[in-house]
């Protein structure tokens, strides 16, 4: 059926019969919204008494390593390892929107888009509850992965 019957008006029933296009739209653009929420908020997790250690609050904190687990460890990072924290899920991004950029037409748009919040959703969970710094580099670059999809 087409949107507009004579002359031009717009068919009510055409439009709402499209609605799990609009959910699915929905969901989408609250995916991009996120987006640009994490790309903003990234340069703050690396920022001194988030991610990387305070040199003039080390009473709550002991300083961790790669592998060390724990919930209140901070983190000595060079200037190049909070460049590369900071822009992981962006990488990750290019090179999932590499891979989707092939295999999107067999996909189709309803998978790609379960693919990308799946991955949403794994790599900002393991990112939020990772108790090292490998488990929360893993959670950007998965999120990252989602991003591109």
């Amino acid at each position: 059926s087409s949107l507009c019957i004579r002359p031009c008006q717009p068919n009510l029933a055409a439009i709402m019969s499209n609605g799990n296009v609009y959910r699915g739209f929905t969901f989408i653009a609250i995916g991009g919204a996120l987006f640009g929420y994490v790309i903003g908020i990234t340069g703050n997790v690396v920022t001194t008494g988030a991610l990387v250690c305070d040199p003039n609050n080390m009473s709550d904190m002991q300083v961790g390593g790669f592998w060390e687990i724990g919930y209140d460890l901070c983190y000595e990072l060079s200037d190049l390892a909070k460049g590369w924290v900071s822009s992981l899920n962006i990488i990750a991004a290019t090179l999932s929107s590499l891979i989707c950029f092939r295999y999107a037409d067999k996909l189709g748009r309803k998978r790609e888009a379960l693919v990308g919040a799946v991955l949403y959703f794994v790599g900002a969970t393991l990112a939020a509850v990772g108790p090292n710094l490998f488990f929360i580099l893993l959670g950007l670059s998965i999120y990252g992965l989602g991003i591109g999809f």
